[in-house]
């Protein structure tokens, strides 16, 4: 199935899921209850309800966020503005949400590169695997269901080559052991995240145990470093913010930034766990936002958008660019 267009952000009030629904359900913005995952602001649409959620532009209610956004930072100034709008998005209901339709699998065929997007675990976090012409595939961010994963690696008869972590949040990783004792390859992580993310701290039950150490080898990365992917130059920018050692994947030639739980359409991650920083994470959002406009954003949860959509329209983008 393939995904829209358009970044297909919508605005909705929270709901259950129920997959025999015709109409729109949502998984309600992450808070602070342990219930609700680090990160997850995902809705999830029925195929036959793909209409109603189109039909829900986010235009205005964006206009609303900005207007609202702007008369507090006239009053407090933009800094403290920034720290108040992270506690409204994360604890109220349905003030951000994205959709997918009713298939657990969205593929795009981007220039040269074919980018699959498995939506996965609990937590709905997005695991890509990019498909190259000779065969090779790279896997960004197996957060969970290995199995799922690799039936598509079968599917696609890929012999993967390389595996990227955006972060070491355990919704991102907790199927890195078993794929790469499957499909053995290299794994890239910063080491800032490296140190704690096969730890006891980095669970969240019942949902997600302490992800296992992989068996494969560990190379690590950071700011600048330089990778050769499926014929492709891929450069690691480093963006601490959401946790210490987040990093994003930017393709050059293809225009493509794979971004973890800094960046997501309409909203960026949190900052409140242990070693986020709202301020480092400012700093981040600048470093992206000097990226080309039409640089299309892979997040780690949600549907892509594009560098110049949010720069445009998420407040965080442009808070980071005063």
């Amino acid at each position: 199935m393939t995904s829209t267009s358009d970044p297909g952000r919508c605005f909705f009030t929270a709901a259950s899921i129920s997959a025999a629904a015709t109409t729109c359900t949502i998984l309600t913005p992450a808070g602070r209850a342990r219930l609700t995952g680090p990160d997850t602001r995902v809705t999830l649409c029925p195929r036959r309800a793909a209409a109603a959620a189109i039909a829900y532009p986010i235009r205005p209610e964006e206009r609303l966020l900005r207007n609202l956004t702007g008369s507090i930072a006239s009053l407090v100034g933009p800094a403290v503005t920034t720290i108040l709008m992270e506690e409204l998005l994360h604890n109220l209901s349905g003030i951000v949400s994205t959709f997918f339709l009713a298939s657990h699998f969205i593929g795009n065929n981007v220039h040269a590169m074919k980018v699959e997007t498995l939506v996965v675990g609990e937590f709905q976090s997005n695991c890509f695997i990019l498909a190259g012409d000779a065969g090779h595939g790279v896997v960004i961010d197996p957060g969970a269901d290995a199995a799922l994963i690799a039936g598509l690696i079968r599917d696609l008869k890929l012999k993967v080559v390389a595996y990227l972590q955006t972060h070491g949040h355990m919704d991102h990783i907790s199927a890195l052991a078993e794929l790469c004792a499957q499909h053995p390859a290299p794994f890239h992580i910063h080491p800032a995240d490296s140190k704690w993310a096969f730890g006891a701290d980095n669970d969240w039950p019942p949902f997600y145990g302490v992800p296992p150490r992989p068996s494969c080898k560990e190379l690590p990365i950071e700011n600048g470093t330089e990778l050769s992917l499926l014929g492709q130059k891929c450069t690691v920018i480093s963006t601490p913010g959401h946790t210490p050692g987040s990093v994003c994947f930017h393709f050059h030639g293809l225009k493509l930034l794979f971004t973890g739980d800094t960046l997501f359409a309409g909203s960026v991650g949190r900052t409140d766990f242990p070693g986020g920083s709202s301020k480092a994470l400012q700093k981040s959002l600048a470093l992206l936002a000097a990226l080309p406009d039409d640089t299309d954003v892979y997040p780690g949860h949600g549907p892509k958008s594009t560098i110049g959509h949010e720069k445009k329209f998420n407040y965080f983008m442009q808070a980071a660019g005063r």
